[in-house]
């Protein structure tokens, strides 16, 4: 590999070295965007059976 890369070939790789990197790039961004994810699933919280739970720890430690 000692012949020298014509000025077409080196500007070809160039192109190509730097579109992948902006593919990747691209990628990652598109992967950590929570817009383009779906909702994420919760647990609806009973508040009521929250605090019948707390008012009787409360009447317990008395």
């Amino acid at each position: 590999m000692t012949g020298k890369l014509s000025p077409k070939a080196f500007w070809g790789i160039c192109i190509a070295v730097v579109a992948a990197v902006v593919a990747v790039v691209a990628i990652f961004i598109r992967s950590s965007d929570p817009a383009s994810q779906g909702p994420i699933a919760y647990k609806k919280y009973d508040m009521g059976a929250h605090m019948q739970e707390m008012r009787g720890k409360e009447a317990a430690g008395r």
